[in-house]
């Protein structure tokens, strides 16, 4: 059964939360010269638009590296949604 990254906690392995963020893009976990890094390229349709959401790079373990990337991108998925609504949907200045 798969978790969505607003489901992930402590006891999640990290495998299922590198699961949980594929739904969202390409994501890495990588082991840098001071700690674990986890990353995850967000999947976009916009033509030149990009986006990254990483731990910070010194985490102690792969799982803290893991969920501190799912708590970024569900801060930021979060904040996406609710600018949208606000706005009665994604609507853009005219020039």
């Amino acid at each position: 059964m798969s978790i969505t990254i607003d489901q992930i906690t402590l006891d999640t392995p990290v495998d299922d939360g590198l699961v949980a963020l594929s739904a969202y893009g390409k994501p890495r976990l990588s082991r840098m010269d001071k700690g674990w890094l986890c990353s995850v390229e967000v999947h976009s349709s916009a033509k030149g638009a990009s986006i990254d959401v990483r731990s910070e790079f010194n985490c102690q373990t792969p799982k803290q590296a893991m969920l501190q990337c799912c708590v970024r991108l569900h801060d930021l998925v979060t904040s996406i949604t609710a600018a949208a609504q606000s706005a009665g949907g994604l609507a853009f200045p005219q020039s």
